[in-house]
């Protein structure tokens, strides 16, 4: 990357930086609420903005693309009310709670809907999933040499059936339209990468 591009962006951005923030208010509706507030930026400038939070904390999470030794992907199916149709073909995947390492969560949101165990856990990508109205940050693992050792632990109002397809199989569910999670699809491919020449993105 070229020195000059990387300097601009760093005096651009000094200019938007936060140095102030008021009116703040919660507005909480069930498992979502809204945090809206006045933020005083660098530039001068005052703009109003909503982030949402997830059961009272920011909605980090973690994604788990599970590799089985056969060299399978284990895929959940799961209510998703939001979508059209109401059901959703991902990737495991799990909400942080404050204070948890990323790769404990990524295991033990793997073991929970799944059973399954892996041999090896690598963190492959961080991201904000949405930047303008959440904090949170999104952690994708890869899971290695898994395998089903142990029953599902889910919670009383969570159903999941769990299916292995091959990779593959898995890309060709995203052309189907199955998998239309954009989480799910970016984990996928962050797996197909790594798999490929052995290095995380970040």
């Amino acid at each position: 990357m070229r020195d000059e591009i990387l300097e601009k962006i760093k005096t651009e951005a000094e200019k938007y930086k936060t140095i102030n923030v008021h009116d703040e208010r919660i507005v909480q509706a069930g498992y979502l609420s809204i945090y809206q507030a006045n933020y005083d930026l660098k530039n001068g400038h005052t703009i109003n903005r909503e982030i949402i939070q997830k059961d009272g904390r920011d909605g980090s999470a973690t994604i788990i693309v599970p590799i089985t030794k056969e060299n399978n992907v284990v895929l959940v199916i799961e209510p998703r009310i939001a979508i059209k149709g109401g059901v959703g073909v991902d990737v495991p995947a799990g909400l942080m709670e404050d204070g948890e390492e990323p790769k404990e969560v990524a295991l033990r949101e793997l073991r929970e809907e799944t059973g399954y165990i892996p041999e090896k856990c690598t963190k492959l990508v961080k991201y904000y999933p949405d930047e303008a109205t959440s904090k949170g940050t999104n952690y994708i693992f890869i899971a290695e040499g898994c395998e089903k050792k142990t029953v599902q632990d889910l919670d009383s109002d969570e159903y999941i059936s769990v299916i292995e397809v091959s990779f593959e199989e898995a890309f060709e569910l995203v052309s189907l339209g199955y998998i239309r999670g954009g989480i799910s699809i970016m984990a996928l491919m962050a797996a197909k990468q790594y798999l490929a020449d052995g290095k995380p993105i970040n």
